[in-house]
């Protein structure tokens, strides 16, 4: 029949979902600098807002990475059983 498909035609490759989700957020990435654009003409003190949010959240990527790379390289211990 016209236009069924199977399952294997409706799988997508993990580059195919993987180029999806970075165009998706490269396109919010796009609206949502537009609008803090607008926003910023209209109210100038709204990018010292903007600007510490941004510390904040460059802050706490920083403390995931940092913590992250630690944690990384220590070795899962197993729990012993003891009798």
């Amino acid at each position: 029949m016209i236009g069924m498909t199977t399952n294997g035609d409706r799988r997508q490759s993990k580059a195919d979902q993987n180029s999806g989700t970075f165009l998706a957020m490269a396109a919010l990435m796009f609206v949502g600098g537009g609008l803090l654009m607008l926003v910023a003409i209209v109210l100038p003190q709204a990018m010292g807002l903007v600007a510490v949010v941004f510390g904040f959240f460059l802050m706490g990527l920083l403390h995931y990475v940092i913590w992250g790379r630690w944690l990384s390289r220590m070795p899962i211990k197993d729990d012993e059983e003891t009798d």
